[in-house]
């Protein structure tokens, strides 16, 4: 880990985000034209190239009904119980904010204008799933789920294959589980461009959400100054844990590697007024990268990880709020909690105390995985409901309400040099 002051971290944060080369756009954005002109045969070619693409020689980008049957002789009956656990509690959740975000408002603004909003869904939306070597069941319900309790009519689900060509057995029951039968097997900068502009077989969706890599993410964003609207740079993860000199070094340590073993390029932070906390950390990370499969993913992440020291919680909470970062664990004093949430402005989800380990949210508490990273925390939280939803202003105007806003409506006309606006006011007596 690297000692650094907050000023400094932060700014050293910043001049290494994912999303500040231009010669990666400018490489990903060949990509999505190619695509865009080329098609279902670009699709292949891209996921059969070598590292860092998928290197996976495909027959055919769609899945057939027989390995959705197929997979289900590949897993266990626990397993199925887990994923409707999991179901039936992002389900709950987010239902509860349908409820909440799908009222629609009918107000009189003033005698005889009445305003009227309409909520509906997003006709047609692409998902992506993170796949290939590893396999991410839990982001496809936390991307679908929120989908289809909005009301979207079409949801088509992008994710990459493993090196035999076939795609993940969990991944497909989950996608059986939810009713989804759109699924298509390929890079994923690649099925970005193939959701957002069509090919001979994929018809373009509204809108693109889910995780990703850098490249990804940046794929996102290019397709968004297309007409394409997407959700937000959703990768490669971040955590940062606040921790005072009262909170378990073990219990840090393995929050802290557990996000670390996403990728090499994740972002980790220890947020702290102990030294010898610190001390007791690292050694516990030590140990743990022993004992795990993804050793040298942890401790390539953690290499380019940051130590903050603070000096009272305010101190604390600034830091935080400067990385916004996506996943927020918050081991300090009880007594201290409160305070620290009410100053908190920026970050993806928050955990909180010793027993709300950053996996449970991954995958069964019901809230959304699908995080802001690379500071976007600090315009917008996790995937919602709303990211499917539109409002729809239906405004009604009375005859007398129209006289008599008449010439304030010209003047603000007039005053903009629009004077077409401005007369076909005048024209309705």
């Amino acid at each position: 880990m690297t000692y650094l002051k907050p000023s400094s971290a932060f700014d050293r944060y910043l001049s290494k985000s994912l999303l500040n080369n231009l010669t990666d756009y400018q490489y990903v954005m060949n990509i999505l034209l190619d695509v865009a002109k080329r098609g279902n045969s670009a699709l292949i070619e891209y996921t059969s190239r070598p590292p860092p693409f998928d290197n996976v020689k495909l027959k055919s980008i769609d899945v057939s009904e027989e390995e959705f049957k197929g997979a289900y002789e590949m897993v266990d009956d626990l397993f199925i119980d887990t994923v409707k656990i999991a179901i039936r509690n992002i389900r709950k959740v987010h239902n509860e904010q349908f409820r909440f975000f799908s009222r629609e408002l009918s107000i009189e603004v003033v005698r005889g204008i009445n305003y009227l909003q309409l909520v509906r869904p997003i006709e047609r939306v692409g998902v992506l799933v993170p796949g290939g070597m590893a396999s991410y069941p839990s982001s496809l319900l936390m991307g679908v789920i929120p989908a289809q309790v909005a009301g979207v009519n079409e949801i088509i689900v992008a994710t990459p294959p493993k090196r035999d060509s076939s795609l993940s057995p969990y991944l497909l029951v989950a996608a059986d589980l939810l009713g989804i039968r759109s699924i298509i097997r390929c890079n994923q900068i690649a099925a970005v461009a193939a959701l957002a502009f069509g090919t001979e077989s994929i018809t373009p969706v509204d809108k693109i959400v889910g995780p990703g890599n850098m490249y990804v993410c940046i794929a996102k964003l290019l397709v968004a100054s297309f007409g394409v609207d997407i959700d937000m740079p959703a990768g490669p993860s971040e955590i940062a844990v606040v921790a005072d000199g009262s909170s378990n070094p073990v219990v840090v340590a393995w929050e802290l590697a557990s996000q670390a073993e996403h990728s090499p390029d994740c972002k980790v932070f220890l947020i702290t007024d102990s030294e010898k906390l610190v001390k007791e950390v690292r050694e516990n990370l030590k140990r743990i990268s022993r004992v795990t499969g993804r050793a040298e993913i942890i401790d390539t992440s953690l290499q380019g990880s940051s130590v903050f020291f603070y000096h009272s919680i305010d101190e604390a909470v600034e830091i935080c709020n400067r990385i916004a970062p996506e996943h927020l664990s918050l081991q300090l004093d009880e007594s201290l909690v409160e305070k620290f949430l009410n100053g908190l402005k920026n970050c993806g989800t928050v955990y909180v105390g010793p027993y709300s380990p950053c996996a449970a949210g991954d995958y069964i508490t019901g809230s959304n995985h699908i995080l802001p990273t690379g500071g976007f925390a600090r315009v917008r939280g996790p995937l919602s409901v709303l990211d499917f939803l539109k409002f729809i202003p239906v405004q009604r105007l009375s005859r007398k309400a129209l006289r008599e806003l008449s010439p304030y409506i010209q003047l603000f006309a007039k005053c903009e040099g629009l004077y077409t606006h401005a007369e076909s006011v005048s024209l309705r007596k």
